[in-house]
């Protein structure tokens, strides 16, 4: 009769074994950065205005307390990049939404539950999708590859019939009045209109100096229409489209920005907002968003609290005066006074895109991250909770950090605009440090480990071409070019240093893949024999052994030389995903290798010869950092369009 209590008490006896040697179970958790990359827009349930969706790098959130909290969608493949969302006008239970490169999604009780409807669109990207107001069941989807249409809530589809045809459809609208109406923005070919529900389409161009455009909107009455163009402004039609002319002033107020996003108060037809984009530091102090009050006519700002990003896009209350909320690359904002002020509503959401990591050898709760045009962050927790530093450079696209290996208070970053960047007291302040370097975004930084005084950059845009890398011999203070032979025509993706040959360098450029130098920078060659895929990924040397690489690249898999580079050989046994952004060696044991795909995490214990994936990581958003934390070997965290992740072992 004692043996229930026997055998419990055995139960308990190894469990506390095991714990007390060290077993303990996997983790996978995130706590952000909040907010990031709103890409997807932001719509709202019209019958329930405190219902919100919206989409990002990170994939599809709800809210339904009015932005205040934001929970992710409970499907794996919905938690990555959502292009475009679209709530049913007449059916607002009925939600539709696109993932990059998994098609599109469906839920048919306001968002608690998805299923992928169609697959047909897992090439190429979906900008639009707009639902017919008499009939939920008929969709119209934009495309990079052209329009499509579903009469059956998008299970089969259509293309239809343009001239050109495969035009890249950026923006969809349809007449409030007549649904047998639309109209749809292209990027290269113009604005086009249908007057019989898409079965023929007609070029309506008259009076545009531009074919490029990138949003349309329309009031509730179908009258106005307007659409916008990135760097041209805003061009306004009163007939249907027929006859365009430029909307006011917004050309010149927005110089030098990149308009993106477009809508209409539906109380108050003649009030518009524009939101704009703030990509460097010549643009820093100008509003990301801009209000009409007279048709678009003329402008003013109107962004007092958003944070300098890009805006692109806005949901409008019809319900209740003066209630919007704007998507930006920073999460999303909330306004309560028609656009005067906005306050940040991104608990919950996330989706910082996540560029680059890097943990503090002597002190490992502090990590670094950038996070592109959501900016650079800090934790002084292991990622449990984050601010934002680097507020000099607030707007610009950063995309890399790096730390001194001789004084970790020694922080680098760059900012588009501002160029190479530094901090001496751990992030808290920042200079600009730039002589020397003519391309002003700063996009990856390698720092020699035995020297730290040689930092190596690569920059791209403006005036030295796109392909550029730079060096420094004096800790960041002056720069010169260290790019003898790379091809310009493509920007240097990532630079690393040999650690234990510091004057060897392997720098890598899409489609041309690898090249060695010898000499510090000053001149390189090409190093690819036997690499079949040439969208070349930073390059990651086992720190024993220099004539050990490792090379990941975006489709072909993971590479590995055991010649410093002279010739590559395929090493993709158990690697489902070949596309793979980023790779990490185990410092205290190299044959362990931790591979960052689109679709997870895979380990190989053996220095590449078998790959598996790790389990908890399966679907998360695509990975686009890896860093060990130099004072724990379980943990390894992850930088994904999703946040911050941090696996542990």
């Amino acid at each position: 009769m004692q043996t229930k209590p026997f055998i419990w008490s055995i139960v308990v006896t190894l469990a506390l074994m095991l714990c007390s040697a060290g077993v303990r179970a996997e983790s996978f958790t995130t706590n952000g950065p909040y907010g990031g990359q709103i890409n997807g827009g932001i719509v709202m349930n019209p019958k329930k205005p405190n219902i919100l969706y919206a989409g990002g790098t990170g994939g599809l959130f709800m809210t339904t307390d009015g932005g205040e909290s934001w929970q992710p969608t409970n499907t794996k493949e919905l938690a990555r990049d959502v292009t475009v969302i679209a709530v049913a006008p007449g059916m607002p239970e009925t939600v539709y939404a696109n993932a990059h490169l998994e098609g599109i999604f469906k839920s048919a009780d306001g968002g608690k539950n998805w299923s992928r409807i169609t697959e047909r669109f897992t090439e190429g990207w979906v900008f639009s999708l707009v639902i017919d107001p008499r009939n939920a069941g008929v969709i119209y989807a934009g495309t990079s590859k052209g329009i499509f249409k579903s009469s059956d809530g998008g299970s089969k589809w259509e293309e239809l019939k343009t001239d050109p045809q495969k035009l890249s459809a950026m923006s969809m609208i349809m007449d409030p009045a007549n649904s047998n109406i639309l109209y749809v923005a292209t990027f290269g070919d113009g604005i086009f209109k249908s007057e019989d529900a898409g079965k023929s389409w007609t070029a309506i161009n008259n009076g545009l100096t531009t074919k490029d455009f990138v949003v349309m909107a329309t009031d509730k009455t179908g009258q106005a229409l307007y659409a916008a163009t990135s760097t041209e402004g805003l061009f306004k039609s009163a007939d249907g489209g027929l006859n365009w002319k430029p909307a006011g002033d917004i050309k010149t107020l927005a110089k030098g920005l990149g308009l993106w996003a477009l809508d209409i108060d539906p109380m108050r037809p003649n009030t518009l907002y524009a939101g704009f984009s703030l990509s460097d530091g010549a643009n820093a102090n100008k509003a990301t968003v801009y209000k009409s009050i007279d048709g678009g006519n003329t402008w003013l700002p109107s962004g007092a609290g958003i944070r300098k990003s890009r805006v692109k896009g806005f949901a409008i209350s019809a319900r209740n005066p003066g209630v919007m909320y704007a998507a930006t690359f920073r999460g999303v904002f909330k306004s309560i006074d028609g656009g005067k002020s906005w306050g940040s509503r991104s608990k919950g959401i996330a989706s910082a895109y996540i560029m680059d990591i890097k943990v503090d050898p002597d002190k490992n709760n502090n990590l670094y991250v950038a996070t592109g045009f959501g900016g650079l962050f800090k934790s002084e927790d292991r990622g449990a909770t984050f601010r934002e530093i680097m507020r000099e450079a607030e707007g610009t696209n950063t995309d890399t950090v790096a730390l001194n290996p001789a004084d970790a208070k020694s922080v680098y970053s760059g900012a588009f605009g501002f160029g190479f960047l530094i901090s001496g007291d751990s992030g808290k302040s920042w200079k600009a440090s730039s002589e020397g370097i003519i391309n002003d975004h700063v996009y990856y930084i390698a720092v020699d480990p035995q020297n730290p005084r040689n930092i190596f950059i690569t920059s791209c845009t403006c005036g030295g071409g796109i392909g550029a890398v730079f060096r420094s011999s004096d800790g960041g203070s002056t720069w010169v070019r260290a790019d003898g032979g790379i091809a310009t025509d493509r920007m240097v993706m990532g630079i690393t240093v040999d650690p234990l040959k510091p004057s060897t360098l392997y720098a890598v450029q899409i489609d041309h893949g690898v090249w060695k130098s010898t000499d510090s920078g000053a001149t390189w060659e090409k190093a690819n024999t036997g690499i079949t895929d040439l969208r070349a990924m930073p390059v990651v040397i086992d720190p024993k052994n220099s004539n050990i690489l490792y090379e990941p690249t975006y489709g072909g898999g993971i590479f590995k030389s055991v010649d410093g580079g002279k010739s590559w050989k395929e090493i993709n046994n158990g690697l489902a995903e070949k596309r793979v952004r980023r790779l990490a060696i185990d410092p205290r044991d190299s044959r362990i290798l931790y591979a960052g795909s689109y679709r997870g995490v895979y380990v190989s214990k053996d220095a590449g010869n078998k790959w598996d994936l790790l389990e908890r990581t399966k679907g998360v958003a695509g990975i686009n950092a890896l860093a060990l934390d130099p004072g724990n070997a379980n943990v390894l965290y992850v930088g994904t369009g999703g946040g911050l992740w941090r696996y542990e072992k």
